[in-house]
């Protein structure tokens, strides 16, 4: 099942709340970007259902970034909500999804935005492929295929 960027960010910001951890716009971004690869890489099917970007700062989903740039660089002190349907994008994950989102929050949480950027940034990784094929516009959408390519051949990538 997969579910909208806007749902998963919300499961991330109540796992940050726990924690006391901080989370910025930039660094929700890269969250959303190893949590769809983590799960197609071990569940073999996406996470978020929307489309992620490849930006200058790394890969972004633009409606939720536009739902949170409000916040600019500091910290999201809010849960995303819709002005239509307010319980749209409760985080209510099934038990896999809900898993997956806590081993991602495990591995990525504690690291700082840049960072993430960074290891969102790595050498023939699918942003650099897309921006690379898309001669650096931001608007180039980076394939899931890709996205689920590259997870599959990290190192322990079936754990």
């Amino acid at each position: 099942m997969s579910y909208e960027a806007e749902t998963i960010a919300n499961a991330f910001l109540r796992l940050a709340k726990e924690d006391c951890v901080g989370i910025s716009n930039m660094k929700m971004q890269k969250l959303l970007y190893f949590a769809q690869g983590h799960a197609m890489s071990l569940l073999d099917e996406e996470l978020i259902s929307d489309n992620c970007q490849a930006w200058d700062y790394g890969p972004v989903f633009p409606h939720t970034y536009h739902c949170l740039k409000k916040y600019g660089a500091g910290d999201i002190t809010a849960e995303i909500e819709s002005d239509e349907d307010p319980d749209r994008f409760e985080p209510r994950l099934d038990p896999e999804a809900r898993a997956l989102v806590r081993a991602v929050w495990k591995k990525y949480g504690k690291l700082g935005a840049i960072h993430l950027s960074e290891l969102s940034h790595v050498k023939n990784g699918p942003w650099a492929i897309t921006r690379s094929e898309n001669n650096g516009d931001y608007r180039a959408v980076i394939k899931k295929s890709l996205i689920e390519q590259y997870f599959k051949g990290l190192p322990g990538a079936s754990q």
